[in-house]
């Protein structure tokens, strides 16, 4: 739900945060885009945090203490790969797909 409502409301979000945007369309339409991409981020992140707590609980650490690396990874991965092609959206793209 937080998640629907962030891409919905991502217009307002970024006229709240980042308010000298809006004097140029490109920086503000191009803030917009990116955060409804990477928004879902969010909801992968908090369902990863709950497996990660259950994991330790466990006892099993390794799994949750690679999962940033991970991430890390896609987002070079996904930065080296398709930038030339996607331009800042590769980051987006890699950010998204390294969180799930």
């Amino acid at each position: 739900m937080v998640v629907v409502l962030g891409i919905w409301a991502a217009p307002l979000l970024i006229n709240i945060i980042a308010i000298g945007f809006k004097s140029n369309i490109y920086k503000y339409e191009l803030a917009v885009n990116l955060t409804r991409i990477i928004f879902p981020y969010i909801g992968f992140v908090a369902v990863a945090a709950l497996f990660m707590g259950i994991l330790n609980s466990y006892n099993h650490f390794l799994v949750p203490a690679l999962a940033p690396a991970m991430l890390n990874i896609s987002v070079i991965i996904f930065a080296i790969t398709l930038s030339y092609k996607y331009g800042i959206y590769s980051i987006a793209l890699g950010v998204i797909l390294g969180g799930i």
